[in-house]
């Protein structure tokens, strides 16, 4: 599956680099002639960028289409919530069922790497039950979120720090959906607002627990 998604993306960049191409052709007579003209001065420029002063702004250090360089300080320090980007596009709120809220509350303990050690010490118990790693990884799905929550709410384990305690509660019931976000220099949309565009923007791959095992892999649109 790993080997098809990367065909896709590399088919999907000679498509724009063809696009690309022939936005340069400026005599049709000679369209060979007019795409070799304009790569070479293209080469040129940017050759010559190498040169010049650091205060110099050029379209080597231009940010990225989809960059976003703001941090908001109002956000909590967790690192999973840090993550510079923006959505767009026009809001619509639903009410999460009570699977699709557990989904999401062990998705976020899952990637947060504050909840890591608690992580680590719940398969530490699963393997010392004699689970095997499917199990695990089931366990995971299944209880973790529970587990998580009631060890934080015992006084005797000492979990004091309030994000932590926030976290064990789970997300809210009501969530907001947008059709489109900007993050880590990409734009990704919903496999619906991406229907009639020239290109694709809604495939996600989540990394299975066993990166050696492509099968583990989930793909998201």
């Amino acid at each position: 599956m790993q080997e098809r998604i990367s065909k896709f993306f590399v088919i999907e960049m000679i498509l724009r680099f063809l696009k690309q191409l022939k936005k340069t052709i400026k005599n049709k007579s000679a369209v060979e002639g007019s795409i070799c003209e304009t790569y070479i001065a293209y080469e040129i420029n940017t050759f010559s960028q190498h040169y010049f002063e650091l205060d110099v702004h050029c379209t080597s250090r231009r940010p990225r289409k989809n960059d976003e360089v703001v941090n908001d300080l109002s956000k909590p320090p967790f690192s999973i919530f840090n993550y510079p980007g923006r959505f767009h596009g026009r809001p619509r709120v639903c009410l999460l069922n009570p699977e699709e809220r557990k989904v999401a509350h062990t998705y976020v303990l899952r990637n947060c790497p504050e909840v890591g050690p608690y992580l680590e010490m719940f398969v530490g118990y699963l393997k010392h039950e004699g689970h095997s790693s499917d199990e695990i990884d089931q366990g995971i799905e299944m209880f973790f979120a529970d587990w998580f929550k009631l060890y934080v709410q015992t006084r005797e384990n000492a979990v004091t720090d309030p994000l932590l305690q926030d976290l064990a509660w789970g997300p809210s019931n009501k969530a907001t959906s947008w059709p489109a976000y900007m993050v880590n220099g990409y734009n990704f949309h919903t496999f619906v607002h991406g229907q009639g565009r020239a290109t694709i923007n809604s495939g996600i791959c989540v990394r299975g627990s066993d990166s050696n095992d492509p099968s583990y892999d989930f793909m998201v649109f």
